[in-house]
């Protein structure tokens, strides 16, 4: 019984009513920590938890991309267009990822969606 008690108590407490959100402040600390397999673990939580919020999968791609390929970013950030195809940050951020594959022409159609979905001029400039 003191075995059982003890490894209760040794859990990280990560495992214990968190919200989606505060899942992905975790992930967001784990991702400056480079720590991305973790980050990843944490921001899965939180898409459990709320999966109808785009900047979870946002941050699931830039999370991706950098464990594997943008190819693999690209196809989950592609989840936010199917839940809103007008999301310019969707987008521009499938459109960074087609650039760092080389894939300039797949870029370009990608920031010029982005530039047509963007609310404003500062928006519009940046990407």
């Amino acid at each position: 019984m003191k075995k059982l008690l003890l490894i209760f108590l040794a859990l990280p407490s990560i495992f214990f009513s968190q919200t989606a959100e505060e899942y992905s402040k975790m992930s967001d600390k784990k991702i400056e920590q480079k720590d991305y397999q973790y980050a990843m673990m944490l921001i899965d939580k939180a898409i459990e938890l709320d999966n109808n919020n785009y900047w979870y999968y946002l941050k699931k791609g830039e999370i991706q991309f950098k464990l594997t390929n943008p190819y693999d970013a690209i196809d989950i950030v592609k989840k936010v267009l199917l839940m809103d195809n007008k999301f310019a940050e969707a987008y521009n951020r499938i459109a960074n990822y087609y650039d760092s594959a080389g894939d300039e022409d797949s870029a370009i159609v990608m920031y010029n969606i982005a530039i047509g979905y963007a609310d404003n001029d500062t928006t519009k400039h940046s990407y």
